[in-house]
């Protein structure tokens, strides 16, 4: 039986730190191992790390692959508390298309909800319906957080400076882009730069 599984040992570590917390987001594909594409098990690798963007802190999110094999093998998959969430296949389409353009625009500066919805071929109010009920998020909060996720990567890589990273994401200031990832992570890029050196 797939379960909700909270690792103790991140709560009992939240609880005692004073720093930023640990959360863990968890993807979950199953597939063939190869398709058109060229890397080994590449689609279900993609579309597991997709679905880690939409997962949030402690939750499971999985792909109708994974649940249609736990059903072939009667085990069922349990949700508590909505920590696991299984998509269906329109959702996976929808979220394979969110992200291949995501993947194109998200460090453009000008890109908004406007110009998502355009490409995505849907209105406002639609674009708004569908990605808040599948990532709990607005088109906005959908945009900065892969920003952000981008920039952490950026980040990582210790190429540039901080103001720098914050145009390369798409920000339209460093004090912003603080702004936003101080509130995202708790922490202010420059001490998550240094932390990592």
């Amino acid at each position: 039986m797939l379960s909700t599984y909270k690792n103790k040992r991140f709560e009992v570590y939240n609880s005692q730190s004073s720093g930023a917390k640990i959360q863990v987001a968890i993807g979950l594909s199953a597939g063939v191992p190869v398709t058109d594409r060229d890397a080994l098990f590449g689609e279900t690798i993609q579309l597991a790390q997709r679905a880690c963007y939409i997962a949030d802190g402690g939750q499971i999110v999985a792909a109708s692959t994974v649940k249609d094999h736990y059903i072939q093998k009667s085990l069922g998959i349990s949700s508590d508390e909505g920590e696991v969430q299984t998509l269906n296949p329109m959702q996976e389409k929808f979220l394979n298309r969110l992200m291949d353009i995501m993947e194109r625009v998200w460090n453009e500066e000008a890109f908004h909800v406007d110009d998502f919805s355009k490409l995505m071929g849907l209105s406002r109010s639609q674009l708004y319906r569908k990605i808040t009920s599948l990532t709990g998020r607005s088109p906005n909060e959908f945009v900065r957080e892969f920003r952000l996720r981008k920039a952490i990567e950026l980040i990582e890589r210790q190429q540039d400076n901080i103001s720098q990273i914050a145009f390369e994401a798409g920000f339209s200031s460093p004090s912003y882009f603080s702004k936003c990832f101080q509130k995202r992570f708790g922490v202010l890029p420059s001490d998550y730069a240094s932390a990592i050196d």
